[in-house]
């Protein structure tokens, strides 16, 4: 995942974490990265629909066809 990644690579001590981030600030040096268990956001699911969307406004026919096959 993308946002760990970096967040490992640009603050590996999670001091911009652990500023912003109440529940960071009792977390384990490690730990500090990694989304917590129950996040709100579903980061590869958004990641999906996010795409899908981008593909449907590259490509306004495919969008077209979807709404008539809704309607």
């Amino acid at each position: 995942m993308n946002p760990v990644t970096q967040s490992k690579k640009f603050d590996p001590a999670g001091d911009y974490l652990r500023a912003w981030l109440p529940r960071a600030t009792i977390d384990a040096a490690a730990s500090v990265h990694e989304p917590a268990p129950d996040a709100i956001v579903d980061l590869r699911r958004s990641r999906l629909e996010a795409i899908a969307v981008y593909k449907s406004i590259l490509n306004p026919a495919d969008r077209d066809r979807d709404d008539a096959n809704d309607g």
